[in-house]
């Protein structure tokens, strides 16, 4: 049997409601924004009821992803396994070749080989033995194969010694086994290059 209107409990409701009606009177504030019953304002009600809307049942708003997928996805990322200090000493050998390059064709040209040493330089700055063609070279040259066999052994030579003295230039001491250290430090991190 349900209550009828003069039941007890329809009069406690109407306490309630009256009671209800009043605190939302007290509760107003001064900048027009009304408050509820419970002192919520309405606009955190509306957020609530939305964020409770897009909850699921598991994980809420996370992205659920296999890790076979990440995996597939990531092989075929570039990776950079070089550290900083890698790649510092990678720019730094790469700087110390340049200058021993120029100085070396710096001298070539100061003895009027500039012709020679454009034809030869391939021979240092290509990473392959091959790069260099000793028969075009020498016809150009007007000089026997023989002869650009050892001008190119010369050339790497003369290289190497530059490169030891720009090293030397960048180091406090003139100490041999120190520039020798140096120069294993720049070959071992060109190596890492290739």
């Amino acid at each position: 049997m349900l209550p009828g209107n003069d039941s007890p409990l329809c009069g406690a409701k109407d306490a309630v409601d009256q009671q209800c009606d009043q605190s939302d009177d007290d509760h107003a504030h001064d900048d027009g924004v009304e408050v509820d019953a419970v002192g919520v304002k309405d606009e955190h009600h509306l957020a609530d009821a939305a964020r409770y809307r897009a909850a699921r049942k598991r994980g809420g708003q996370v992205i659920h992803f296999s890790l076979d997928d990440a995996e597939a996805r990531l092989a075929g990322e570039p990776v950079e396994a070089d550290t900083p200090e890698t790649l510092y000493h990678r720019r730094w050998a790469r700087e110390v070749l340049a200058r021993a390059l120029q100085a070396l064709e710096a001298r070539a040209v100061g003895r009027g080989d500039a012709e020679a040493f454009a034809l030869l330089k391939p021979a240092l700055t290509d990473p392959t033995a091959t790069a260099l063609d000793t028969s075009a070279v020498a016809a150009a040259l007007k000089i026997p194969l023989s002869h650009v066999k050892v001008r190119v052994h010369r050339l790497r030579a003369q290289f190497r010694e530059a490169v030891l003295t720009v090293i030397a230039g960048t180091l406090q001491t003139r100490d041999p086994a120190a520039v020798e250290a140096e120069m294993r430090e720049l070959l071992r991190s060109l190596s890492k290059e290739a």
